[in-house]
């Protein structure tokens, strides 16, 4: 999975389909492209979800508080919607 974190919409997930064409870039102007604090890929790794990687459409990784706002997102299942 990748996400974007925007500054006032939270979190967004979706799914990794590079050979699809989704980009990091395409959901952030989806969402207001200045307003993205965070972006990179979600991973199983160890018995939890983790954030972690870079995009390289954006230049940006996680943020250093990512895992506490993943991990708060999927405990409350609450998904933002585009």
């Amino acid at each position: 999975m990748k996400y974007v974190r925007h500054k006032e919409k939270g979190m967004v997930i979706f799914p990794n389909k590079h050979n699809e064409g989704w980009w990091h870039l395409h959901m952030a102007q989806l969402l207001g492209k200045g307003d993205i604090i965070s972006a990179g890929f979600i991973i199983f790794r160890e018995g939890k979800f983790v954030c972690e990687g870079y995009s390289k459409s954006l230049g940006l990784g996680p943020a250093p508080d990512d895992n506490e706002e993943l991990k708060n997102l999927l405990k409350q299942g609450h998904y933002n919607e585009c």
